[in-house]
């Protein structure tokens, strides 16, 4: 995938991304690594028909601005917090007094 994206930015020239990333990223650096490694092989750019050869391009490389993560997990366990003895007797009579369910 990350060959792709390059050959893409090797054709619209773009250099400066912003990566939004879903969830946990497993294979987060191999992908960087990819977009930023040249393309061994030859190949045509669809919109001029020229040959582009990544390796004469070797100084390209994409700089990424901003990392934005979205609905990401610690991979430890975290505590939750718990309430104190003071807020447990207050709810408790607060529950009574209003004779309140829950």
């Amino acid at each position: 995938m990350g060959k792709y994206v390059r050959k893409l930015f090797l054709i619209l020239q773009i250099n400066k991304l912003i990566l939004t990333i879903k969830n946990n990223p497993i294979y987060l650096f191999e992908f960087l690594k990819n977009l930023n490694s040249p393309i061994v092989h030859k190949f045509f750019n669809p919109y001029d028909k020229t040959l582009i050869e990544d390796t004469v391009n070797a100084t390209f490389n994409t700089k990424s601005i901003y990392f934005i993560f979205y609905k990401n997990t610690s991979y430890s366990t975290l505590k939750t917090k718990k309430r104190g003895r003071i807020k447990r007797k207050i709810s408790r009579k607060l529950i009574l007094k209003n004779q309140l369910i829950d």
